[in-house]
């Protein structure tokens, strides 16, 4: 049975067949939302969040052939206002023994000179990811896990802290 067909027959009364639009259309949500929330509890709670307003506003679907489409927009702005309403997660404070921890050796061209020194003077995000990384010795997945990003962030973000510091170095020596 087309989607077409299925809302107008959910529309005339028989509210059951709404289950086949969720059997149908349950995976693509899933992904969507998988995609854009980390917490699987949250996931489930968009999933049927999304169906629960699907259901209660199909008589607003203007075009019924676009139903996937529809389910798609609402399983979107579902997450996005979950994103709202949660904030952007903060950094984690850098603990007081921070500073006693062994630091771990820097790639070589950040190996010379005093370079916690100029780190300290860096952006709190580049200061921060070069602390936990190499003070630290912390893993991409550690730091990803107390910061509360995925780890490709994480990469990105120590890799921008490298340039951000390799400059500041070469600043600090021009000025001496």
């Amino acid at each position: 049975m087309q989607d077409s067909v299925l809302v107008a027959r959910i529309l005339g009364g028989e509210l059951s067949l709404f289950g086949q639009v969720v059997r149908r259309h349950d995976r693509k949500l899933r992904q969507l939302i998988r995609w854009s929330v980390r917490d699987p509890d949250a996931q489930e709670e968009l999933v049927q969040q999304t169906f629960y307003l699907a259901f209660r506003n199909l008589e607003r679907l203007s075009d019924p052939e676009k139903l996937e489409s529809w389910l798609l927009r609402i399983a979107r702005n579902c997450a996005a206002d979950h994103h709202r309403s949660h904030g952007a997660r903060k950094e984690e404070p850098l603990p007081a023994d921070l500073e006693a921890a062994p630091p771990p050796a820097l790639p070589a061209p950040l190996a010379s000179g005093d370079v916690w020194e100029s780190a300290g003077r860096l952006a709190g995000e580049h200061r921060t990811v070069l602390e936990l990384r190499y003070r630290r010795g912390l893993s991409y997945s550690e730091i990803a896990r107390r910061l509360g990003v995925p780890v490709s962030t994480v990469r990105g973000r120590v890799h921008l802290a490298r340039q951000a510091l390799r400059q500041r170095l070469a600043q600090d020596r021009e000025e001496e």
